[in-house]
């Protein structure tokens, strides 16, 4: 009962705090130095904050979609968030292949980094949310393949530029 009562003051303390940081969200989608792009075993694109999609994905394809996670469609030039797909079809339109865009610390599919992602991981990690597969790699910043309170706990010290992201990416 003390958990559950710690943990209701903490994402309390975590929804004030997603108010007050980035409140400007062209402020925080600065762009890496260098783009780093990972790929999972099942194809799926990992990446970091503040890259277009165009800089992530490689289509040699006549034909393509890319869409967001509400199946609405982006381009090329917009920036990448989690739970992007890119679809790859035929001249038929039949799909050939999808990839998935993974953004490393972007939870809620937006493509910042910010306290309401490490509020997810938070929840997630205490069984109050469910993850998808994506959100789960998108959450896991320890490099550990669980989603734990630590996760998110770096995802908030990120969000106030006291940790940094691409460099725990870069090891990973």
């Amino acid at each position: 009962m003390k958990l559950k009562r710690f943990l209701a003051i903490v994402l309390s303390a975590l929804m004030i705090c997603s108010c007050c940081v980035c409140a400007n969200a062209d402020t925080c989608k600065e762009e890496p130095d260098e783009v780093i792009v990972h790929e999972t075993e099942n194809g799926d694109i990992v990446s970091v904050a503040g890259v277009r999609v165009a800089d992530i994905v490689d289509i040699d394809a006549d034909y393509y979609m890319i869409v967001d996670y509400k199946g609405k469609g982006v381009s090329l030039y917009d920036y990448a968030a989690t739970g992007m797909k890119v679809i790859i079809m035929d001249a038929c339109g039949n799909v050939l292949e999808e990839k998935r865009i993974i953004i490393f610390g972007d939870v809620n599919g937006d493509g910042i980094i910010t306290a309401a992602d490490s509020r997810r991981v938070l929840r997630a990690s205490v069984e109050f949310d469910i993850l998808n597969p994506w959100q789960k790699i998108a959450a896991d910043v320890v490099v550990d393949e669980a989603v734990k309170a630590d996760d998110a706990r770096i995802i908030l010290r990120a969000t106030v530029r006291l940790e940094n992201l691409v460099k725990i990416f870069e090891m990973f």
